[in-house]
């Protein structure tokens, strides 16, 4: 169930949401940070990357953002419960220029993509449409009138 009042702030949202999108984007540049054994087609077992690590400048208003809009939308998700653990230690992380602190975000290559999602739902007002819709479809409402 979203919190109370407004999801999207113009400015610090937008900074937040060209981050993600860009670790979305160069998500295959990071440095390997897990692999899994896989059998080719050829029957030779090949090492395939499964998550990456990418180096991220992070401002402390933006990380909270991040995870107050996450905790609005996808609360039960696992990856939300793992940022908020991130956001613990945050005040840890190195200093960069801007006030932003470097944070290594490893994840799949989707993780990335859903949390862009979730940003634009954020950003368009359609997660409260489609929540409504599945409060509708649980209850047996119809959906339109």
């Amino acid at each position: 169930m979203p919190e109370a009042g407004p999801l999207w702030f113009s400015g610090i949202c937008d900074s937040l949401l060209m981050k993600v999108y860009l670790w979305a984007r160069d998500w295959g540049r990071g440095e390997e940070a897990a692999t899994r054994t896989w059998l080719s087609p050829r029957m030779i077992e090949e090492k395939i990357v499964t998550k990456r690590a990418a180096r991220i400048g992070w401002k402390k208003v933006e990380f909270e953002n991040l995870i107050r809009i996450l905790t609005a939308l996808r609360p039960n998700w696992i990856l939300t419960a793992d940022l908020k653990a991130v956001f613990e230690r945050f005040d840890r992380a190195k200093l960069l220029p801007g006030n932003e602190r470097e944070l290594i975000m490893v994840a799949y290559q989707q993780d990335p993509i859903e949390i862009l999602q979730v940003l634009l739902q954020a950003k368009s007002g359609q997660a409260k449409a489609e929540a409504e819709i599945e409060e509708r479809i649980k209850t047996g409402q119809p959906l339109w009138g």
